[in-house]
């Protein structure tokens, strides 16, 4: 998070102490440093995304595949996260990178020749049952990976071609679990405010 101004005070302190006390779990991520804190950030934020799946489930679909103030839909949000875990699970992490889902939503800036090299189908409109039981998935392959990672292995250095805009990159070990988990939790506090929102305007 950047320096907060309001009214020419910087107030950066504040706000970053009051999105720790409503989502607790950030704490958690920034103090990442060994395994096993790794796997309880993990475990803290995989079951906050299994409640908001859950709640997801129980509101209209068109809801869903809606915007609010032109940010990604609950659902492309999903999709985010699993082209998120493709990169640096599958790409990175793993001994046998595999291939993109093509219901993955890259970053914005990803080039329309680079999608398509990974054959991804931005314009699909896939069911909720299918990207969450999609996105599902890919949690249960990042925390059946955690399990096998030791303090030993944070270091190591990873090298892999993450997307075509992108080139080749290396980065150690804890570096790329950070960034899945920090993804993860930071899109999760963005997906739970326009649920909120939507279902005001709906009610």
């Amino acid at each position: 998070m950047g320096r907060v101004w309001v009214d020419d005070v910087e107030v950066t302190a504040y706000v970053r102490a009051e999105l720790d006390r409503r989502h607790p779990e950030r704490v958690l991520v920034r103090g990442m440093r060994t395994s096993d804190e790794v796997r309880r950030a993990w475990a803290q934020v995989d079951a906050l995304w299994n409640d908001a799946v859950t709640h997801a489930a129980t509101m209209p679909e068109e809801l869903l595949h809606e915007r609010v103030d032109d940010e990604w839909s609950f659902l492309e949000t999903l999709r985010h996260l699993v082209f998120a875990d493709d990169i640096w699970v599958g790409r990175m992490l793993s001994d046998e990178p595999g291939t993109f889902h093509p219901l993955g939503v890259p970053p914005t800036d990803t080039t329309d020749a680079g999608a398509a090299q990974m054959g991804l189908t931005l314009s699909a409109r896939a069911p909720f049952v299918e990207v969450a039981d999609l996105q599902q998935d890919r949690r249960r392959r990042f925390t059946a990976l955690l399990d096998g990672v030791a303090d030993a292995d944070l270091f190591e250095v990873r090298t892999a071609v993450l997307a075509p805009d992108w080139g080749e990159e290396s980065f150690p070990v804890l570096e790329c679990l950070r960034v899945v988990v920090g993804e993860h939790a930071e899109h999760l506090r963005f997906a739970l405010r326009d649920l909120a929102a939507l279902e005001a305007r709906a009610g």
